[in-house]
């Protein structure tokens, strides 16, 4: 009956432990924090496609191609 009763404490100690441990390591974590695309465009992107007279495209000549268009042209130009 001891033995069960020391047990059974251990493993209730060893629970505990595995509990914290990953309360800890899911508040360490960190965030992933939401990005604006218009934010991105402004800072990354505006400077070319929003000057008069650039051979780049226009902001509303992008807004008509498909995504994965876009991310062709900025992976391979």
């Amino acid at each position: 009956m001891k033995s069960l009763q020391v047990s059974l404490r251990v493993l209730f100690h060893v629970g505990l432990s595995i509990f914290f441990v990953s309360e800890i390591a899911l508040f360490a974590a960190p965030q992933a924090s939401t990005v604006s695309g218009a934010d991105v465009y402004q800072k990354r992107c505006a400077s070319c496609h929003d000057q008069a007279g650039s051979s780049a495209p226009t902001r509303e000549a992008l807004q008509k191609l498909p995504a994965k268009h876009i991310l062709r042209a900025m992976d391979f130009g």
